[in-house]
């Protein structure tokens, strides 16, 4: 798979190496190599778009808040844009990510059902669980080294009476945190390493998705920066309000969101408070916090004619979300106390401590 290690300006390819695992899991059955981004595709907002490429008018990309709005929640379609897409993107990440833990629950050795620490402390958006099997793996290629660790737990979920069409999660209860690491990585331009994290809880008796991811690049030639994402979602695919926060930090501008609402539906909405941090000026003016209220059903179109400087007041569509915003965006300056920005962030074993200890 590939993804690209810069945001706006300055994209790099990067083709990341996924292991296919064998064996099973004592659970019994699989799960989708789609489904955490499946799940996340019916809690979240998502903008779908008019053009394929990412570049298609250098004015909407230039300085705009709001195509980094359009770049984090854009839809994605693996067949259509993959190699396209930045890895900033939420849905290209949990695309990436959703096929690692399929994958990962096919070799899933069983353990004593225990708590597992994230080795990146999430916070108080956190999750409390506990796994019933776990795995680590090393692969060593001409791509470099990949290490993976995992821990997941798949039980029934309690009966629904919550009916949902398509319904993605069906009468599963699955529980998972998943690491990946890539170092001595020679297709990284100018070489680095990277990191990731995700932490979930999909429940298909009440149709709660919960989700926590982070990852980070880091280069070797200092003179690149480096570059970190992080994401905090809690959804229903019924009712579809979303709770998100997203943040995006790399070279000298960080971006953060927070928001609320109603992810799918005619005549409803969603509403956005963005910061952005700057190591040098605020380039656009819009430093924040500044309120953004959409269509549930918005186009690219429409977010592209929008008023970029948004509003220092919550318009009055969203008024009623005001409340139930996130209580602060993440700190997502290239220095920021939120995003992952350097090797201690990462506090579990081996060598880029990502180590799962179980």
């Amino acid at each position: 798979m590939t993804f690209m290690t810069k945001g706006i300006s300055g994209f790099f390819f990067v083709t990341v190496g996924v292991i296919v695992f064998g064996g099973g899991c004592g659970s019994g059955g699989g799960i989708s190599t789609e489904l955490i981004f499946s799940a996340a595709s019916k809690t979240a907002p998502k903008i779908t778009p008019s053009t394929v490429s990412l570049y298609s008018n250098s004015n909407w990309e230039s300085g705009s808040v709001l195509f980094e709005i359009y770049n984090l929640i854009r839809e994605y379609v693996n067949e259509r844009d993959n190699g396209k897409i930045d890895g900033s993107n939420m849905y290209m990440a949990l695309f990436t990510a959703s096929w690692q833990v399929s994958k990962a629950y096919e070799s899933c050795d069983g353990i004593a059902e225990k708590a597992i620490t994230s080795p990146f402390d999430f916070g108080t958006e956190g999750l409390t669980q506990t796994y019933d099997c776990a795995n680590d793996t090393k692969e060593t290629s001409d791509m470099g080294e990949n290490l993976y660790s995992f821990a997941l737990k798949k039980g029934e979920a309690a009966a629904s009476d919550q009916p949902v069409a398509d319904d993605v999660l069906g009468g599963m209860d699955l529980m998972f945190l998943s690491t990946w690491g890539l170092y001595n990585f020679p297709s990284i331009p100018h070489g680095g390493t990277s990191r990731g994290v995700l932490q979930g809880h999909l429940d298909g008796g009440t149709k709660d998705v919960s989700l926590n991811h982070t990852y980070w690049i880091h280069y070797n030639e200092e003179e690149m920066g480096d570059y970190s994402v992080r994401m905090f979602l809690r959804g229903n695919i019924v009712t579809n309000l979303f709770s998100l926060k997203l943040a995006r930090s790399g070279g000298t501008v960080g971006t953060s969101i927070a928001g609320y609402g109603y992810a799918k539906g005619t005549g409803t909405y969603y509403l956005f408070r963005v910061t952005q941090s700057y190591t040098t000026g605020s380039p656009n003016g819009t430093g924040g916090p500044r309120y953004y209220c959409f269509k549930s059903d918005t186009t690219e179109a429409e977010i592209k004619a929008m008023d970029g400087a948004g509003s220092t007041t919550i318009p009055t569509y969203c008024a009623a979300f005001a409340a139930n915003l996130p209580a602060a965006n993440y700190d997502a300056a290239p220095t920021g106390t939120d995003v992952p920005n350097e090797v201690t962030d990462f506090t579990g074993k081996g060598e880029l401590g990502i180590g799962l200890a179980y």
